[in-house]
């Protein structure tokens, strides 16, 4: 069954099913112009359009072999659509000045740089002093409504962290109060973060609230495991 996320004054709630979100419009919960999205859906569409064309955009769907694409920006100009392993190669085509590239898929509102995409980041081998982040192990435990979604913590920085295995659907846009819970990055971290890109194996978030300590204790951990790593690679030099 499809899920729907609607977002209001950029505000995002959901997911829902197709009766739920025509119900809460028709309730006056929200207006009829509001936005919708989806993983059929390659931008959010507003309400009267996705309910009129609501049929051959399941259609479509269904027809798609590869529905996530990507496009990256750089220097005033786009390319795209791609699928990830071609996105990667392009991008290290742009060797250094790809940490300047901008990187959008379906669902996102806007461009965002590539430093807040990790997994991007280690595969194009965009230079990690400008965007210090590590791997790292753990869970994440987010609250949406009266939920506890669990994930699995795989990369961190002082600007956000990447997760994956998320047995729940998610939207870019997504604000959810969330724990960070691993013995790596000192415990328990409780913070704010926003959704903001997914794809079939990663979720990528953007803390919005963190307080100064939780985020002492990770720029401590990302300095402490840059260091490692990059002692282990002198040894096997």
């Amino acid at each position: 069954m499809e899920k729907w996320f609607i977002c209001n004054n950029d505000i995002v709630d959901g997911p829902f099913t197709r009766e739920q979100v025509e119900k809460l419009v028709k309730d006056n919960r929200y207006p009829t112009d509001v936005l919708v999205w989806g993983k059929a859906l390659n931008v959010w569409k507003p309400y009267s359009w996705w309910l009129d064309h609501y049929d051959s955009i399941l259609a479509e769907a269904a027809k798609a072999t590869d529905p996530r694409k990507w496009h990256f920006a750089f220097r005033g100009e786009s390319q795209g659509p791609l699928n990830k392993k071609d996105l990667v190669e392009e991008l290290k085509k742009l060797k250094g000045d790809a940490n300047d590239a901008l990187i959008w898929t379906k669902g996102m509102t806007n461009w965002a740089p590539i430093f807040e995409f990790h997994d991007i980041m280690d595969n194009v081998g965009v230079n990690r002093r400008n965007f210090p982040r590590a791997p790292v192990s753990g869970k994440i435990v987010l609250h949406h409504g009266d939920q506890y979604i669990v994930g699995e913590l795989s990369s961190i920085s002082e600007g956000g962290f990447g997760a994956r295995n998320f047995a729940y659907d998610l939207a870019p846009g997504l604000n959810l109060k969330l724990e960070i819970i691993s013995d790596e990055i000192g415990g328990t971290i409780h913070t704010s973060a926003q959704v903001r890109y997914l794809d079939s194996e990663t979720v990528g978030f953007k803390f919005t609230q963190i307080n100064r300590e939780a985020q002492s204790q990770i720029i401590s951990y990302v300095k402490e495991k840059s260091f490692e790593m990059l002692s282990k690679l002198k040894v096997a030099a």
